[in-house]
């Protein structure tokens, strides 16, 4: 068990210092509200289907101190190792638009925030670790995450996901 969480650590630092290193900093003469890091967990399912190559996605779990829940749609040209394009692995072009809410765990607060991100990557992998960055409709990148799925590399009838992401608000 010490293995798992240390390697779900390490992962969750390898997303973290990603998005350090993507998201622009605001310059000191900006004036500009201070972001929040909102560093995301989530469990859920990813399926795919060929012809056209689309991706649903479901999740929930937590950003921070709030609870999350999430689904998202989009498409890619090719899905890895998962496809029919013969390109094991890889995935092109990968654009997700992902919406949900963050609800406060607050019972004095109950404030509820709502989420629109596309996660895109001109080039990542699939069904292995698939990197992506957070970006807003204008292209802006403001985050970067990973998600797992498909145990044993296993394209049948599994479903099951681990999301991790961070991004600026």
């Amino acid at each position: 068990m010490f293995k798992t969480n240390r390697m779900q650590f390490r992962r969750a630092m390898a997303t973290v210092l990603l998005a350090a290193a993507v998201v622009p900093i605001v310059g000191p003469g900006a004036q500009a509200a201070t972001p929040v890091l909102y560093i995301c967990t989530a469990g859920g399912s990813v399926l795919t289907t060929n012809t056209p190559d689309t991706w649903t996605i479901a999740g929930s779990g937590s950003c921070n101190t709030y609870a999350l829940s999430f689904t998202a749609t989009g498409t890619s040209q090719g899905l890895g190792k998962c496809g029919n394009d013969g390109l094991p692995f890889l995935v092109q072009d990968l654009d997700l638009v992902v919406t949900g809410t963050l609800t406060s765990s607050n019972p004095t607060d109950p404030a509820v925030i709502g989420i629109l991100q596309h996660w895109t990557a001109p080039v990542t992998t699939y069904p292995l670790g698939t990197p992506f960055l957070v970006t807003r409709n204008t292209g802006e990148v403001f985050g970067a995450g990973v998600f797992w799925n498909h145990i044993y590399l296993n394209c049948q009838g599994n479903p099951v996901a681990t999301f991790q992401w961070t991004y600026l608000n």
